[in-house]
């Protein structure tokens, strides 16, 4: 019989050093894509979309100055972000008609209209550009203010690899843009897979901060970011029954130091409990990446009286990418219209 106990503990003093550098490194490679992901053929022109509607493309550092065109420095600690605003299609037509298509013109509709705001945080597997654009596409053409960035070390964002605190200066950066850009509108935060973790941490620091976003937006959300990354131990756990040892609570444990000493907690299950704002989880039961994770998520937000609306769709087509599903829009517009 195996002693689960021991075996976890060998797990963490033989393979901890090594396991989560390899965990990290599981986020930003994959054969789908990674860390400096091309832009795709279509998407090389960051100032309109296929669609054809308005769309900004800028580039935002810590500081809150904003460039044109990407910019370098020999400061190992600056960061530029690539950031895109995709305007409503309503606003677009109107801008272009009347030949106000100047980066100020597009702040300036973003400030003064009534249209909604919704700042996305990409998955682990692309940029701002992919495969997202048809999202942004679908939310445009719904009313809404899509505002996109690329987490330093991803698309063409300067930095190498971030841990999550470091991703967290990014989004925290970006938010504090859009609330001074549009400082009378409720901000949502909408995060995709491992976006999720992000957007959930956000909205829970602005909540203990007691400014909350107006809404939390959620699409093939993780819970952890170990249990996305179940599979990459097998390879260090070839002895042991993997199944029977992902039950024990020191299997967790053991995972839990490995990603921590990377500064990538990732923990959603977590950072839900203290979100104050209406939650919205979108999944997809067909959805090969997460599996259940979603479900354990909804149900650590119930167990807190979180205010959560849980919808699940049930399309192999879709698999992980619900967020692309034509349905996504009229769904978020009920959910933030009573809002």
């Amino acid at each position: 019989m195996v002693d689960y106990t021991a075996a976890c503990f060998l797990i963490s003093v033989m393979y901890g050093p090594s396991l989560g550098p390899r965990l990290r490194d599981q986020i930003y490679d994959g054969e789908s894509g990674g860390i400096r992901l091309s832009v795709p053929i279509g998407f090389s022109n960051f100032t309109r979309l296929d669609s054809g509607l308005l769309a900004r493309n800028f580039y935002l550092q810590k500081n809150g100055t904003t460039t044109d065109q990407q910019v370098s420095s020999s400061d190992p600690s600056f960061v530029s972000l690539g950031v895109w605003h995709v305007l409503p299609e309503t606003v677009s037509k109107q801008l272009t008609l009347n030949d106000k298509t100047s980066p100020a013109d597009m702040d300036e509709s973003m400030r003064e209209g009534n249209e909604s705001i919704i700042l996305y945080f990409h998955g682990t597997r692309g940029n701002r550009t992919y495969p997202s654009c048809t999202l942004y596409n679908n939310l445009a053409n719904a009313g809404y203010h899509v505002v996109a960035i690329d987490f330093r070390g991803f698309g063409d964002s300067t930095g190498d690899k971030p841990n999550e605190l470091q991703i967290m200066e990014d989004v925290h950066t970006i938010y504090e843009h859009v609330r001074k850009s549009a400082p009378n509108k409720g901000i949502a935060i909408l995060g995709q897979s491992m976006g999720s973790i992000v957007a959930t941490r956000l909205a829970a620091e602005l909540s203990n901060a007691g400014t909350p976003p107006r809404a939390l937006i959620l699409t093939a959300p993780f819970s952890t970011l170990f249990g996305y990354n179940y599979l990459a131990i097998n390879a260090s756990t070839a002895a042991y029954d993997i199944a029977a040892l992902a039950q024990t609570s020191c299997f967790d444990s053991a995972f839990d130091f490995a990603m921590k000493s990377q500064q990538m907690e990732c923990n959603s299950t977590k950072y839900i409990k203290n979100v104050i704002c209406p939650i919205l989880a979108v999944a997809n039961s067909a959805d090969n990446a997460v599996y259940w994770l979603p479900d354990i998520l909804v149900k650590s937000a119930r167990e807190a009286n979180r205010s959560i609306e849980y919808i699940k769709f049930d399309d192999p087509a879709l698999g992980h990418g619900v967020h692309l599903s034509p349905e996504i829009p009229g769904l978020i517009h009920d959910f933030l219209d009573p809002l």
